[in-house]
């Protein structure tokens, strides 16, 4: 593992505390009727450029179910695209669990983290 690696997961399990601790995170959304992994991918990012966190996590949960590989590929994009320098930490903590499974479990697993 590298330093930098070492260094986000260190604050990812720091971060961890307060993000379980969120109300809205609670229980996992209902999912969609769709099963198309390009539209639920697609609904993701454009729900979350909306800050529409309801619809964000509940396409994102339906889409974990059906394709975690391209879930968190979309979210690597949209830490980079969408979230980049508008708050870096946010930016770092998704790419973070999005790239590194490790970090995930931290969460209590995929669905946790997400």
């Amino acid at each position: 593992m590298t330093q930098a690696s070492s260094v986000l997961l260190s604050h990812l399990q720091e971060a961890a505390k307060d993000f379980c601790s969120a109300e809205i995170f609670a229980s996992a959304p209902e999912h969609f009727a769709i099963g198309d992994p390009w539209l639920l991918a697609s609904c993701v990012q454009k729900a979350i450029r909306r800050d529409e966190l309801l619809l964000a996590r509940r396409a994102a949960h339906h889409l974990l179910k059906l394709d975690p590989q391209r879930l968190w590929r979309r979210l690597l994009t949209i830490g980079l695209e969408d979230i980049g320098i508008g708050d870096i930490a946010v930016a770092a903590e998704l790419v973070g669990l999005a790239s590194v499974p490790q970090a995930r479990r931290l969460f209590g697993g995929n669905e946790a983290a997400l």
